[in-house]
């Protein structure tokens, strides 16, 4: 379901899972804990034997018969898994707010099995729905779902961020043995930040509850808690003041500390006592939680998260396998078909003959036109599925044969639009306005242009031209998918403006078209890229208008 409203992270993290079982017993437990969460407080029970069916495991959906906007839809990709434990699988749950009802909440769980560990990943997202007018409702403090707890605190497998174990409970930095956190700071294998709270000097306690904070921050951070004002001292002689967490700290130590450079210090924020006391408890904790969760991101990370995530992965799948069979000699699929079809053409000719026969003796030959009928329709798909194979494997032997040929890779925009245009030649068109416009583009990074125009021809166009969505829709998804921005058009005032206006439109093939919606990139000089296109309904093509620099407005103009 595609989010209409703009929406906020609440909560986001993504951890492995390690254990000494079978894979397929640890996938197998971890999908039934995800369905117990989910079960236990949002599908009735008159549905639980719906919910709890084989499609939850396989992929399905499943929708509240009496609740609208509560439902669930899994996917998954075997890849190199197995139907036991596929190497992909994720599930999106979104249901209503319990307390402000025009609030939605989502939530996307994915699980990658990579070389015998489970890649879990959750985010959490809500908005308000579209048309909602009036006071918004207070922004929920972001905390972990409780999913996360269960994860954690199950005995079959260790969750692990990179090296560091992932608890429910803080760990005790003892008075004994302050050397023992040193190594976990500057540890380069951990993946997560490690969030410090010192002792108040005066009292001798925390000036924030750190199993509180373990529970705010579950699967997103480990905490430590100091024993002592005297191990924070000790701390500090180790570390050096710009890296200390002293008298009632609170510090947030991202990955890869490196405490010989001063200048690291900055990343590693902290709320010191002044802080905690003017601003309170409550509200240090979100801004604790809410700035680890939207801005941390978990190092070298290898799963997924959402649905679209293994859609991307059955793509590449089927791509792979694709040019593997093209590889081999993708003849062999065709000459198939073809041979079905001269089997099927055998057997047309022989019922005919056979209703022929049968009409000289004057017998009821209606169920043989019947079943003739049948075989000249599968007659019909057979040949048409014999020539979409052969356009199939004359494309991906063209594509092969171009991407074995390619010497070398694009090193500027107008080689990035020939290079494509030659991969996908059947999905996007350059007009000669838009060749000129990359000829005189001013960004720097053609990488950039690579990535953006391959989203276009992969993702944008399954989303215009296979899944059909509305444009609302489109912005949303191709913005999630690739994490490029897409405008349907300019203001009103641009539109009209007599110079400006016709700049958004241009002829193809003698047809006037209009490309003012465009993807784009950046803002500052050098890192400028906006594509605009237009999405051909009869050619089924995405005809580039232009690709190069900002086109003027009534603002630049």
């Amino acid at each position: 379901m595609a989010i209409l409203h703009e929406h906020e992270l609440h909560y986001r993290c993504n951890f492995d899972l390690v254990s000494s079982r079978p894979v397929e017993k640890t996938w197998g437990e971890l999908v039934r804990l995800i369905r117990s969460w989910i079960s236990e407080r949002n599908v009735p029970r008159d549905s639980l034997l719906a919910f709890g069916a084989k499609w939850f495991f396989v992929g399905g959906e499943w929708r509240a018969p009496k609740v609208s906007r509560l439902f669930a839809k899994t996917e998954r990709c075997v890849g190199q898994g197995s139907d036991l434990a596929p190497q992909w699988w994720a599930i999106r749950f979104e249901h209503p707010d319990g307390e402000v009802s025009v609030r939605q909440w989502r939530t996307d769980i994915g699980i990658a099995v990579n070389e015998g560990r489970l890649a879990f990943s959750l985010s959490t997202i809500h908005w308000l729905q579209a048309g909602f007018i009036g006071r918004e409702p207070l922004e929920p403090t972001p905390t972990a779902p409780r999913i996360i707890s269960d994860v954690l605190n199950s005995k079959s497998w260790t969750a692990q961020s990179g090296s560091e174990r992932l608890r429910t409970t803080p760990f005790l930095l003892r008075d004994a043995s302050p050397e023992v956190l040193l190594p976990h700071l500057e540890d380069p294998n951990r993946s997560c930040p490690l969030v410090l709270l010192a002792k108040d000097f005066a009292t001798g306690n925390s000036l924030i509850d750190p199993r509180r904070l373990t529970r705010l921050l579950a699967g997103a951070a480990v905490v430590w808690e100091s024993e002592s004002s005297w191990i924070d001292k000790e701390l500090e002689q180790r570390l050096g003041k710009t890296f200390s967490c002293w008298n009632g700290m609170v510090r947030a130590y991202q990955p890869r500390v490196n405490i010989k450079s001063p200048s690291d210090a900055r990343r590693h924020r902290y709320f010191d006592k002044h802080d905690i006391e003017t601003l309170g408890v409550a509200k240090v904790e979100e801004l604790l939680v809410r700035g680890i969760v939207r801005r941390s991101r978990s190092i070298g990370f290898s799963g997924i998260t959402t649905i679209e995530d293994v859609h991307a992965k059955q793509a590449q799948t089927r791509f792979a396998d694709e040019l593997k069979r093209a590889a081999r000699g993708s003849q062999e699929w065709t000459t198939l078909l073809e041979q079905e079809v001269e089997r099927m053409t055998a057997m047309v000719k022989a019922k005919d003959e056979e209703i022929v026969f049968l009409q000289e003796y004057g017998e009821d030959a209606d169920e043989l036109r019947n079943e003739v009928a049948r075989l000249r329709f599968e007659h019909g798909q057979a040949l048409a599925r014999a020539q979409e194979a052969e356009s199939v494997r004359s494309a991906l032997a063209a594509q092969t044969s171009l991407l074995r040929n390619l010497d070398r890779l694009p090193s500027s925009v107008p080689e990035v639009l020939e290079l494509i245009e030659k991969i996908y030649p059947d999905r996007i068109a350059f007009t000669d306005r838009a060749r000129e416009s990359a000829k005189n583009a001013t960004l720097r990074n053609p990488d950039i242009a690579w990535r953006c125009l391959r989203s276009m021809s992969t993702v944008l166009y399954e989303l215009h031209f296979q899944q059909k969505l509305p444009f609302r829709d489109v912005i949303q998804r191709f913005r999630d998918s690739t994490g490029f921005e897409l405008t349907i058009g300019e203001s009103e005032t641009t539109r009209k403006h007599k110079k400006l206006g016709p700049l958004r439109k241009t002829l193809y093939k003698g047809e006037a078209i209009d490309v003012s919606p465009h993807v784009k990139h950046g803002t500052s000089p050098g890192n400028i890229l906006r594509v605009h296109y237009y999405a051909h309904p009869q050619e089924k093509l995405l005809v580039v208008g232009h690709c190069g620099d900002h086109l003027d407005t009534v603002r630049t103009n």
